[in-house]
């Protein structure tokens, strides 16, 4: 227990101010050599550090309407179909998608342009949500290359807008 006192208090202080986007493998060894004596611990937090901070910490994705797509006549192709609900329905293909747009409020993939293989017959647009600065989720539409872009951005820039304006009452309440 006091140990594990000490190492609390040592990471509280060594932490204080530092972002997420600052907490590099030169980091970590910095604070590892912080911490002498107390090896066992930080090599046990060391696993959760790397999943959170390299793997990435997405967090849930929900995907609806995805049947949608079967509207589009180019969707009846069976080969085109499976294609888009593999890509829908597997979670580390939306992750990869997810985290390239969400370095962009707004983010627009046409068909060949996308760097996940199954996704190159659709269309990607993502929109960033944030409070302060900081990025705090990213919400998207994934459709035909003929998509209607303008109607779907106007409506992603809406959503973004009253999510962004929710997020600023609750941590902003003036």
């Amino acid at each position: 227990d006091n140990k594990l006192v000490k190492v609390n208090n040592a990471l509280n202080r060594l932490l204080v101010g530092i972002s997420i986007e600052q907490i590099t493998l030169d980091f970590l060894v910095n604070l590892k050599n912080e911490l002498v004596g107390y090896e066992e611990i930080f090599d046990c937090i060391i696993p959760v550090l790397h999943e959170t901070l390299v793997l990435g910490d997405y967090g849930e994705i929900y995907t609806k309407g995805a049947t949608n797509i079967f509207n589009y006549p180019e969707y009846n192709n069976i080969d085109k179909a499976k294609a888009f609900l593999g890509l829908v329905n597997n979670e580390e293909n939306l992750n990869e998608i997810l985290s390239k747009g969400n370095k962009e409020s707004l983010f627009i993939s046409i068909g060949e342009e996308n760097f996940v293989e199954c996704a190159k017959e659709c269309s990607i647009i993502t929109a960033s949500y944030s409070c302060n600065g900081r990025i705090m989720g990213t919400i998207g539409v994934i459709g035909p290359t003929r998509i209607h872009y303008d109607k779907v951005i106007a409506v992603l820039d809406t959503v973004v807008n009253e999510i962004n304006d929710k997020i600023s009452s609750i941590y902003d309440p003036e």
